[in-house]
């Protein structure tokens, strides 16, 4: 298959009188064929040597004609690959790559480490991230299949047809006007009439009422009609934004073939044994979100060979295969995509993390004993700041993972890692879909609509403002073990500060690695997609700001730009922290149970317990009360009409806003494969009523809401 690709290509190379492209297509054919006769065998050498070539094809197709820079280099691996056919020495004409390697997502060659002076990692650093933060717009002409355009012409002739559809209602509402206008007067002109002949006013008024239920009925044939009618079109109109959308949308695939070449020659580089193994190809993003995807990537992996595999002797004294193993697995969360970065080596070395933060001022000494594991290792994403002890083309210089979180950032998304001494270290990456349209959390603060985009949040609690703790003046609350401060949103974008009502407030915990802070908003609205759109030029230049967008009820909405957002709760430093002046407020709890006498007397039990609570007879109110406001925990019946208490539990785990929100089943059903079943959605305790103890109810939502509510 080879052999044919580069006889198919010096053929078409000689048609356009590309010579270069020629005679090094011609060269690389022979070495082909030589392999393919069983006269020489592929080594790594001649492997090297072959992906010379493809670069020497890559260079001379986009260089012009007559450039002698280009021919000297056909020249010399001609050269090199005529002599390997015929059995001679194997030789590398230069690195396999030379400066096309850029593109395959390796870096350009990098200057001796004795001329990088002591502010080249900063300066770099800085470069790179204003890189990553202006990074330009991707091409406006992409291919797209002709079955896809024909799939969106029919979408779109489908919606102009069914809007047709409308163009009759106006005609059927005004008869129905008519009639209206009529029987108002009837009515006045009984009304002049009086009652002087009774037997003919009762007459009048039963025919008139008898045009009134036959008016009502047509009214309501109408309504239903342009209830369909509207669905339809929300339908049709859905589908043709979808078919748009997928015009373009590339497989995972498309990015995850670059690297192969990039994991290959950098384990050469490396001396070092790696095999790279991807998965979740057939995932599909916006063709923008997978090129901007591209050097995160190859950082992550060019990091993962060099710092975290080892070395084939040092992995056999662990008892680990000489080969080391990074894999790439992707895959989609809904409107998400996640991407693991993983490798089998050696892991993070977090306590020469740690001394490079503090030889850097990055953290304090009195502070190192509060940090967790997981809070030191996003110290890794810090500008300039890497465990290499050598500077070198790959490493050294702190800015491979610096580049991930500014991408990331570009992005409106996030980046984890784990690590685990001697197994070796995982990097998430979470993306969105498409940047055209966004999943979002909709919160508001000072009567102005907000969204996070949902890649950059992490959770959705409520806290207890007053029972706050402290870390250098700085309000605090404790996620994973480590603290994230607290800020006012409001107040941050001078919204106004958020009301001091008594008791637990929403907060949204979002941000990209180490740049994370906790926001506490007026009201959590909703978690939908959006549509997202520029702003105008006066809104261009405010930094918070990432676009905007329209609700189905005319109100506008502001995406905020997170990374922009934290940047500045840190310029203002504590004036964007939260106050404690708050009283304590009663829980808040939603009971759903179709039975009257049940709800009732559970309804008595808790707020018998100082709680306020909602009763509603099933699930589908339940979920219309948690859509509309805010609780600190849900008892539920299972067996209950239309949504029933297993599909409240997993439709509030499914959501952005709700799915830390506690959730108690209290049923009659009590066999084991029912509670399994109940667990397995999501419920955190399962009470049975047949044995039913109204302290084991009281003590379970006491400890559920306490482990909810972290200080």
């Amino acid at each position: 298959e080879l052999f044919r690709a580069a006889h198919s290509l010096k053929g078409a190379a000689a048609m356009v009188e590309m010579g270069e492209v020629q005679r090094l297509a011609h060269a690389m054919e022979d070495l082909f064929g030589a392999i393919r006769e069983g006269r020489l065998e592929p080594g790594e050498d001649v492997i090297d040597l072959l992906l010379a070539g493809t670069d020497g094809l890559r260079t001379a197709l986009a260089a012009e004609p007559g450039d002698g820079a280009v021919a000297g280099r056909v020249d010399r691996l001609v050269a090199a690959l005529s002599a390997a056919a015929e059995g001679g020495a194997v030789s590398q004409p230069g690195k396999p790559g030379g400066q096309d390697r850029t593109k395959a997502g390796e870096p350009p060659p990098a200057p001796p480490a004795a001329e990088t002076g002591a502010a080249a990692p900063e300066a770099e650093a800085g470069r790179v991230q204003e890189a990553a933060r202006r990074v330009s717009p991707a091409e406006t002409h992409i291919h797209v299949p002709s079955a896809a355009v024909d799939e969106l012409v029919e979408r779109l002739a489908e919606v102009g047809i069914g809007a047709r559809g409308f163009d009759q209602l106006p005609v059927r509402i005004a008869a129905v006007e008519r009639r209206v206008r009529g029987l108002a007067e009837r009515l006045a002109a009984l009304g002049r009439e009086g009652s002087r002949d009774a037997s003919r006013e009762f007459e009048s008024l039963a025919g008139l009422r008898e045009a009134v239920g036959e008016l009502r009925d047509e009214l309501a044939t109408w309504a239903l009609e342009a209830r369909r009618q509207v669905e339809e079109q929300a339908r049709l109109v859905a589908e043709a934004r979808d078919a748009a959308q997928d015009l373009r949308m590339l497989p995972m695939s498309t990015l995850l073939q670059r690297f192969p070449r990039v994991v290959r020659d950098t384990a050469r580089r490396c001396g070092k044994r790696v095999e790279l193994v991807t998965s979740g190809g057939d995932v599909r993003l916006d063709r923008e979100v997978l090129e901007r995807l591209a050097d995160p990537l190859a950082h992550l992996l060019r990091n993962a060979i060099d710092h975290g595999i080892e070395e084939p002797a040092a992995r056999r004294e662990a008892g680990k295969p000489e080969t080391g193993r990074v894999e790439i697995v992707a895959r989609q969360r809904g409107r998400l995509v996640e991407v693991e970065v993983r490798d089998d080596g050696r892991g993070i070395d977090v306590e020469a993390l740690q001394a490079r933060a503090l030889a850097a001022g990055l953290i304090e000494q009195d502070g190192v004993g509060n940090r967790s594991r997981e809070d030191l290792l996003r110290l890794a994403f810090s500008t300039g700041l890497s465990t290499a002890r050598r500077v070198t083309e790959l490493s050294g210089r702190g800015v491979g993972l610096d580049v991930v979180r500014a991408n990331l950032e570009t992005l409106q998304g996030r980046v984890e890692v784990r690590s685990e001494p001697g197994r070796g270290t995982v990097f998430t990456l979470t993306v969105p879909l498409s940047l055209a349209t966004s999943f979002a959390v909709l919160v508001s603060c000072g009567g102005t609509v907000l969204a996070f985009p949902a890649g950059t949040v992490d959770r959705v609690l409520r806290v207890a403002l007053e029972e706050l703790a402290t870390v250098d003046g700085w309000p605090v609350v404790r996620i994973g073990g480590h603290p994230v401060p607290v800020a006012d949103l409001g107040a941050v974008l001078r919204l106004g500060e958020v009301a001091q009502e008594p008791g637990p407030r929403p907060v949204v915990v979002a941000g990209v690695v180490e740049h994370r802070m906790a926001f506490v908003v007026e009201k959590v609205e909703d978690s939908r997609e959006l549509v997202i759109s520029e702003l105008g030029p006066q809104a261009r230049n405010i930094p918070v700001v990432a676009g905007g967008a329209l609700l189905p009820d005319g109100r506008p909405v502001i995406v905020l730009d997170v990374g922009a957002v934290i940047d500045a709760c840190i310029a203002r430093g504590k004036g964007a922290a939260v106050s404690g002046r708050t009283r304590r407020r009663r829980r808040r709890i939603l009971l759903a149970d179709d039975s009257l006498t049940t709800r009732a007397l559970e309804k008595t039990i808790l707020e018998g317990a100082g709680y306020d609570v909602v009763a509603v007879p099933g699930g589908e109110e339940a979920w219309n009360e948690l859509r509309s406001g805010e609780f600190d925990a849900v008892v539920s019946d299972i067996e209950m009409p239309g949504l029933d208490g297993f599909g409240l539990t997993r439709k509030i785990r499914s959501d952005p806003v709700r799915r830390d929100l506690p959730v108690v089943l209290v049923t009659s059903l009590e066999s084991q494969a029912d509670r399994q079943r109940g667990l397995e959605a999501g419920a955190d305790a399962y009470i049975v009523k047949r044995t039913f103890d109204q302290r084991e109810l009281l003590e379970t939502l006491e400890r559920l809401i306490a482990e909810e509510e972290p200080r």
